[in-house]
């Protein structure tokens, strides 16, 4: 019986590559990876995002995709990659180690109330030169939220729905008096719908000129309300939230943003400030040593805290999903397959905080 085998080659996609599969010289099945780090506890992590995962009709069902997503991750791994993050459609991508770890957010802003708000800077449309600063405003804003995908400002491609590369389109730049970048405000390209899907701005009296632009162009676009696609603790996210709006918030269960470890030692590693930080605050309940049993393998921690060393045995996603906090201690306590003590809860729940990880729409794949 004729060997899959595996090729890569770069993609006519910006900044990805494509990895495919054959048999007797027929393509299987394919994928795309692509450099995608992000956030977490204060930490960049090394991550890779994968996306259109496909298998050609005709060879579905026969494990091609289980040994291709193998392969990329085995590849990813060599070299240096800790972990690998995709956007999944639901109970497909969990067989693979992967773990949701990302909410869904949405502010409904009625067209009269945002119109209300009164803007001093001047909006206009962006160009590929101001891809630069829109990056790195990003980048300032969303220093400190977990799950949020770290853009370089040498090479970030703007705007993208799925893997639809769009660039500029529907992103705006907000100016000040001298003419200086301050904000940014990013909508979503089908011109039938009023939604924001990014924003961001140097400081907080840029906001109000940021969503009296989103009214009008609402307006120009017949919707009744405006739909913020945004964090609603970060940025203008939590400035809409303060206004009159209905908040929508949905955490998928086994779907949407999802992340795989791939080096749980180089995961620990990044995130060991932030833990000892945690542990000092957590008085004589915190251990000296945490050591951590998945199928990944056993590691072990140094946090510094005066107890002695404790251990927790959980799978490998419940792991990811307790480092980004989209499983409280407690719940994590309560799933298949784990071994917490119920005296380790209080200090667990101090080191790894219930969170609201997110990714915002230009930076998913």
């Amino acid at each position: 019986m004729s060997r899959l085998r595996f090729h890569q080659a770069p993609s006519p996609k910006p900044g990805r590559t494509e990895v495919w599969a054959e048999r007797d010289g027929e393509l299987v099945c394919s994928l795309e990876v692509m450099a995608a780090p992000v956030r977490l506890a204060g930490a960049t992590l090394r991550t890779a995002g994968i996306a259109n995962v496909f298998t050609e009709e005709g060879h579905r069902r026969r494990g091609y995709a289980s040994a291709l997503m193998a392969h990329a991750h085995e590849t990813l791994a060599d070299v240096g990659y800790s972990t690998v993050a995709l956007f999944g459609i639901p109970g497909f991508y969990g067989q693979f180690g992967y773990a949701t770890i990302g909410c869904d957010f949405a502010m409904e802003v009625d067209i009269e109330v945002a119109a209300q708000e009164v803007g001093t800077h001047r909006l206009r449309p962006a160009s590929a030169a101001d891809l630069p600063a829109v990056a790195e405003i990003y980048n300032a804003v969303n220093a400190g939220l977990d799950g949020s995908v770290v853009r370089d400002p040498g090479d970030w491609i703007g705007l993208r729905h799925g893997s639809t590369i769009l660039g500029t389109t529907c992103l705006w730049i907000a100016e000040d008096a001298a003419g200086a970048s301050v904000g940014y405000l990013a909508l979503r390209e089908d011109v039938s719908r009023a939604e924001v899907i990014d924003g961001g701005f140097t400081e907080s009296a840029v906001a109000p000129s940021l969503v009296a632009h989103a009214a009008v162009e609402a307006v120009k676009r017949r919707a009744p309300s405006i739909r913020f696609e945004l964090h609603p603790k970060v940025g203008l996210g939590s400035y809409v939230r303060r206004m009159e709006c209905k908040l929508e918030s949905v955490r998928p269960r086994d779907s949407g943003y999802m992340l795989r470890i791939l080096d749980l030692n180089a995961v620990l590693r990044a995130v060991l400030p932030t833990l000892r930080a945690r542990a000092a605050e957590c008085g004589e309940e915190a251990p000296s040593h945490l050591r951590i049993k998945t199928p990944l393998g056993t590691t072990a921690v140094d946090i510094g805290g005066p107890g002695p060393e404790r251990s927790l045995t959980l799978p490998h996603e419940r792991l990811t999903q307790l480092l980004f906090g989209y499983w409280s201690a407690g719940e994590i306590a309560e799933a298949e397959n784990v071994s917490i003590a119920p005296e380790d809860l209080p200090w667990l729940a101090a080191l790894f905080p219930r969170g609201d990880a997110y990714c915002y729409e230009p930076d998913r794949y």
